[in-house]
């Protein structure tokens, strides 16, 4: 068994997961790619990968984020959105009927070449998006044991030649420094930077700690790991010092505890580096600290859109007349990832009710709109073109309708002193009832949740 920060548990449904290529989802021993492609060609490509943890993709937004720049970076022109993109990611995963301890890589090359060759302009389709998701559980004996790590004579470039934070397809300077390590019997290769300082392992991210303290680099020559901003934000949040500084081997040999880490496997202690015991051995305290610190965010991440299976985070703002909801609903609308709805409920309740006598534009509104509510609920939950759906609702249009679905939407209560809201309200129907103001119904809206 492989020793090291991808040691994942085996797993006998990979041997039948489907594999997305450009549209298409393949059997794995059918999914294949044309010898002219131009990342099997000359690297010419870039990639993402990240977990599927409890049926939420973790940061799915920073490492989309990172993905587009590289691929400006490289000069590679996207023609899907990051919608269009999750999306596909999302239908991958739904084909292999995958829930949680997933690892999914995506990775885009930039076509197909008429000719081998580096030119770009000799590409004649493309790019090529290649989706893998494999049920993939980091082994416990890496998480426990550790790893050993190996400096290797080979290092990180400065920016000018490679930037480091490039995820790119042409990984061969970290394969070399890798076999180097693993000819002096380590598990993974430790590089240094340019000037001698300690930069990054080959595949993870390198941190020490000392004292009270945890260091890493300075993040000039090594890639900008999601998962190292969020244990240096661990850090911040939790009043532990963490310094991004140049340091060298001396500080890493005396160091109390060294860890790497990476998307998947999140926090990996380091046991030996150069065959020096680096502090006790075994996982240190400050690392399982850290580690479970790390986990915190994870399940901080995604409780806050824990509502969505299906990759689509529905918002549903539940509000009284005559609260300010439309300006908060027109904020949400600057946003170029979501959806924004005003009042879908609205027809429902007027033709339910007798408001449709006295409402302002009633007629119209419910003959230009779904009077069924429970259709209109389904509509909510079903299938729309980007990651947020911002719902703006008032509680009592709620009605008697069914409301489970509010359990699988992040629910928001937004609710006006009544000293300010009735003067509103009458200003724009006269004598309203008890209905029409729906007070009664919007306080009671934490007992619907």
């Amino acid at each position: 068994m492989v020793h090291g920060t991808h040691n994942a548990e085996a797993d006998e449904r990979n041997k039948d997961i489907k594999i997305f290529i450009n549209g298409e989802l393949l059997h794995r021993d059918d999914a294949k790619i044309s010898v002219f492609d131009s990342g099997y060609l000359v690297g010419d490509g870039v990639w993402e990968a990240l977990r599927l943890h409890n049926d939420k993709l973790v940061f799915l937004d920073l490492h989309l984020k990172r993905m587009w720049e590289a691929a400006a970076s490289v000069g590679m022109t996207l023609p899907f959105s990051k919608e269009e993109l999750t999306g596909n990611i999302w239908k991958t995963v739904k084909a292999n009927d995958m829930h949680d301890n997933v690892h999914v890589r995506t990775m885009v090359t930039r076509g197909i070449k008429k000719t081998p060759s580096q030119d770009p302009r000799l590409t004649i389709s493309g790019p090529n998006v290649v989706i893998i998701a494999e049920h993939k559980k980091a082994a416990q004996v890496s998480l426990d044991t550790g790893i050993i790590l190996h400096t290797s004579t080979i290092r990180r470039g400065s920016p000018d030649y490679l930037d480091p934070r490039l995820n790119c397809h042409s990984k061969l300077h970290e394969v070399q420094a890798l076999i180097q390590a693993m000819e002096a019997g380590a598990d993974e290769a430790l590089m240094l930077d340019a000037n001698g300082f300690v930069a990054t392992c080959n595949a993870t991210n390198f941190f020490i700690t000392r004292g009270k303290e945890v260091w890493t680099s300075t993040g000039q020559y090594c890639m900008n790991g999601i998962t190292r901003a969020k244990v240096i934000e661990a850090c911040e949040k939790n009043g532990i010092v963490c310094r991004q500084k140049n340091f060298s081997l001396y500080d890493v040999y005396g160091a109390d505890e060294a860890f790497v880490t990476g998307t998947f496997g999140g926090l990996t202690p380091v046991t030996k580096i150069d065959g020096r015991v680096i502090g006790s051995g075994k996982t240190g305290e400050f690392t399982k600290q850290l580690r479970e610190l790390y986990n915190e965010l994870i399940h901080r991440r995604n409780s806050e859109f824990m509502k969505s299976k299906d990759g689509i985070t529905r918002i549903c703002l539940w509000s009284g007349p005559r609260n300010i909801s439309t300006t908060l609903m027109y904020s949400f609308a600057q946003r170029d990832d979501i959806v924004v709805v005003d009042e879908p409920l609205y027809a429902s309740y007027l033709s339910s009710t007798n408001a449709k006598e006295y409402h302002p534009g009633a007629s119209e509104i419910i003959a230009s709109q779904e009077n069924d509510g429970e259709k209109v609920i389904d509509w909510m939950m079903g299938s729309h073109d980007k990651p947020l759906v911002f719902f703006k609702n008032m509680t009592h249009h709620l009605l008697d309708l069914d409301r489970s679905f509010m359990k699988d939407v992040v629910n928001v209560i937004l609710t006006r002193d009544p000293k300010e809201m009735i003067p509103s309200f009458v200003k724009v129907i006269e004598n309203p009832t008890i209905g029409d103001i729906g007070y009664a119904d919007h306080t009671r809206a934490p007992e619907l949740f």
